[in-house]
């Protein structure tokens, strides 16, 4: 089979990846094509050569389909986006492309747009590459090319066995759409979970969110401020229960999709010059931008290692904690990048595409726990980041600061008699809240003393928000 799909030429595309992140940008030009075309056509390509060979000079956005014509010597790459195809186009033609002996030459393809199913299936995250879970020795990658061929050209195929995943790349993105929706039903793969995973030729993709995919979608990611913590981070309108489920954890599915928790990149974010005052709690109150998988906390060496699930907001995050500046208790820390972790685990993929987060919600607390009570019990199946109850709703939250420490009390608290009728499900991961824009100079919620010279008694002090909430007494 073809060479692992995570091997690319060096040559052709910079640094390696656990370096800066690779970006593409260039001024508008005529040389660079009209904005509608997103096919790029590669000739001068060897007659033994494969679809596969000519993809892993691609890095640039998502392929919609691949096409090698070897009886012409060429191939037509169309992108999902315009704006990859013609970062594809420019790095090719600033930094020549080999493939054995020939020099490939890069040209346009004809404008066309993607078929209307196409487009929202990949609205709804579909990609070329299947993913599959659950793989144990019966499959091998001549029995999945066999199988997955039926639904379209195979370009690459990848087997993790220390994980029991594959990854299967088609030439089509429709290819993989029939096989997502076929393979469910299949009997040899009704067992295992199907998904899409991250186009591999998307590893350095062009396309820069206008806004945070998390929540706000007016908050840039280089916003005028450092994120700020508001303490109503679990009064939602359910009770802060993700999805009102009070049964259980959320079905398959309903959690991240698969091609968020395949996707390359670094993940996890340095925190240094932490004071010594400071709990893992206060770490996360200050958190925002995206979910996290697992906070360690070093309080003996004042650092904490911050792993996001998605390495695009760990970017996000980085950047501004970088450029704007991540405080905690009046002290701005510190900010780097972690060891490079390119996936995550596999209990902890499975985890969080079914829902998990790292918030297990508790309703029914009522003379049942207080909030010691829950962070002695809960801390039987891992170490307990904060505890909040909210009596007017009778409910609690114990945040973990490892996901799958939530997943063992939501399987298993149900064990202990005072909890047996107690409703146990996956809350809302705070850090997941959009960042909010403040005027306080990197103190979060700070509060300023002021001393009004009006109608109040002018030696009677009245607290205001620095972004001008009055908090007046009343008369």
């Amino acid at each position: 089979m073809a060479a692992p799909f995570q091997q690319y030429p060096a040559s052709s595309f910079g640094s390696p990846y656990n370096a800066t992140p690779f970006q593409v940008s260039f001024p508008p030009s005529r040389n660079v094509g009209p904005a509608s075309i997103r096919t790029v056509y590669v000739g001068n390509v060897p007659t033994d050569a494969k679809i596969h060979d000519v993809l892993d000079f691609v890095q640039t956005g998502n392929v919609e389909s691949a096409r090698l014509l070897p009886e012409k010597n060429c191939a037509f790459i169309s992108f999902v986006e315009p704006a990859a195809a013609a970062a594809f186009h420019q790095r090719a033609g600033t930094k020549k492309l080999h493939l054995g002996a020939n020099e490939l030459k890069v040209g346009w393809g004809k404008a066309s747009a993607v078929p209307a199913t196409v487009l929202h299936a990949v609205q709804q995250g579909a990609t070329r590459n299947v993913f599959v879970g659950n793989v144990d020795d019966s499959l091998t990658e001549e029995s999945m090319l066999t199988d997955f061929s039926a639904f379209g050209t195979v370009e690459d195929i990848k087997i993790m066995r220390e994980k029991s995943i594959a990854f299967v790349h088609f030439t089509h993105i429709a290819s993989a759409m029939k096989a997502v929706a076929a393979l469910p039903q299949d009997m040899r793969y009704s067992d295992r979970r199907i998904n899409y995973g991250k186009d591999r030729c998307a590893k350095f993709s062009v396309a820069a969110p206008s806004s945070f995919a998390f929540g706000s979608s007016a908050y840039a990611p280089y916003g005028p401020s450092p994120v700020s913590f508001s303490p109503k981070f679990d009064r939602q309108p359910n009770g802060g229960r993700v999805g009102g489920m009070p049964g259980g954890p959320k079905p398959n599915g309903a959690g991240v999709p698969m091609s968020v928790l395949t996707a390359e990149g670094n993940r996890t974010v340095y925190l240094g010059s932490i004071g010594p005052d400071v709990l893992c709690e206060d770490i996360c109150n200050v958190i925002r931008g995206g979910i996290l998988s697992n906070i360690r906390y070093l309080a003996a060496k004042h650092i904490a290692f911050v792993t996001f699930v998605d390495p695009e907001t760990a970017t996000n995050f980085f950047n501004m904690a970088s450029t704007q500046g991540f405080v905690v208790k009046s002290r701005r820390l510190k900010v780097g990048w972690g060891q490079n972790a390119h996936t995550l685990g596999g209990p902890v993929i499975q985890a969080l595409s079914s829902g998990a987060t790292r918030n297990v919600y508790v309703g029914g607390i009522e003379g049942v726990a207080d909030v010691d009570k829950l962070r002695q019990d809960f801390s039987e199946f891992g170490e307990v980041e904060m505890v909040n109850i909210l009596k007017e709703k009778n409910c609690g939250f114990v945040n973990f600061t490892n996901v799958l420490s939530a997943v063992k009390a939501v399987e298993n608290i149900h064990m202990r008699p005072e909890y047996a009728f107690a409703k146990i499900n996956y809350g809302k991961d705070r850090c997941g809240n959009p960042p909010r824009e403040n005027r306080n100079h990197g103190h979060p919620e700070l509060i300023e003393v002021v001393r009004l010279q009006t109608r109040l008694d002018p030696h009677q002090e009245v607290n205001i928000r620095v972004n001008g909430t009055c908090r007046c007494p009343s008369k």
